[in-house]
């Protein structure tokens, strides 16, 4: 029979290695810049960006393809680049105004790009303010949902 000591030392080593390992993962994750942390907006469903998707979700071909890409937020120092005159008013009344930038499948089943915004308050995207946007851009503008040109050019 073998030594007491040969038998204790390979669960020790595994042991070692272990935390060696756990020391090596914990200290490099503090060297790490925060913004590499972060989740894209996609991947958080209750995100400003996906209430904004999901309240025009009902425009695309195929609604259960659409998710985010991208997003960027209108405010008033954006006043002189932005063309839409639906979301210059929202902007002039002191609201702000989500651009989400949106991947979604067209008829033919290709992913194509399209923009959706949604006027935000001091609560976020709000839905009252957004189906009173979607009326107007329907009414007035052609729809909610612009395959062509983002609302900034």
């Amino acid at each position: 029979m073998g030594n007491k000591n040969e038998i204790y030392r390979g669960p020790l080593i595994l042991l070692a290695v272990l935390v060696i390992c756990i020391l090596v993962v914990v200290f490099s994750n503090q060297n790490q810049s925060e913004s590499s942390h972060l989740i894209p907006a996609r991947y958080i469903p209750w995100s400003p960006e996906n209430k904004c998707l999901n309240l025009h979700k009902a425009d695309f071909n195929d609604p259960d393809s659409a998710y985010v890409h991208s997003s960027y937020t209108l405010g008033k120092s954006d006043l002189n680049i932005t063309e839409n005159p639906i979301s210059r008013h929202y902007i002039e009344e002191g609201y702000g105004m989500l651009v989400v930038n949106v991947r979604a499948k067209n008829a033919y089943g290709a992913y194509v790009k399209a923009y959706v915004a949604c006027p935000t308050d001091s609560d976020g995207v709000s839905e009252l303010l957004t189906a009173a946007y979607r009326v107007q851009q329907d009414q007035g503008l052609g729809l909610g949902v612009s395959a062509e040109t983002p609302l900034v050019e």
